[in-house]
């Protein structure tokens, strides 16, 4: 068979444990420090926490079986973040700088839709601090502004990100139908997990 170049096949078996041992110690010292202070940053809001689970998960990933398995998420979600590199040896997927904001989602739809609403919306947008992701959170009760889907089911949005890189914006918005309360307490909630475990019947719907 012929001899490759993974190192299983081109290192001797106490250099191989060498090399893992001092793997491991760098991922303790080093690398998960680094993942720690990742989800314990933040403003705290649903939105910027949600951009934490995904770093999260293909931090994951990455660091269980190589950059090639990430989900089809990633395609969007990389534009929010940069890969730093450990000892140039371990590369970890951090965030871009952030700002906040608050802001009253009513408000802004009224603004939008006004005459005295830009023009151009995607111009306006791309006059943005580039790298930096934006995150707004509307103010007040989620409750208060809800829209309808095709079949009049009821959804709120909890907040969106945005990050512009040269002439592109890579934008997420979190939201999800609007339920009600006692059905709330039943569904796994949870930064890995945040949807319901099974399907919510209609009449739970708000």
């Amino acid at each position: 068979m012929e001899r490759g170049l993974h190192r299983s096949q081109v290192l001797s078996r106490h250099r191989r444990r060498a090399l893992d041992k001092r793997t491991k110690q760098l991922l303790k010292k080093r690398v998960y420090p680094r993942l720690r202070d990742l989800i314990e940053s933040g403003a705290g809001f649903p939105i910027d926490q949600t951009i934490r689970a995904f770093a999260l998960e293909f931090n994951d990933r990455a660091l269980s079986h190589g950059s090639e398995v990430m989900p089809a998420s990633f395609n969007v979600m990389e534009a929010f973040l940069f890969p730093e590199r450990v000892e140039d040896r371990i590369a970890v997927l951090r965030l871009h700088p952030e700002r906040d904001h608050m802001f009253s989602l009513s408000d802004f739809l009224d603004f939008l839709t006004s005459k005295d609403g830009p023009i151009d919306p995607v111009k306006e947008a791309l006059r943005a601090s580039e790298g930096i992701i934006h995150s707004y959170t509307p103010s007040g009760a989620l409750e208060d502004l809800t829209f309808l889907y095709g079949d009049s089911r009821a959804f709120m949005v909890a907040g969106f990100s945005f990050v512009r890189h040269g002439s592109e914006i890579t934008w997420v918005l979190l939201g999800g139908s609007s339920i009600r309360h006692r059905t709330y307490k039943h569904l796994r909630v949870g930064a890995w997990n945040p949807g319901p475990t099974k399907e919510i019947p209609p009449g739970e719907m708000a």
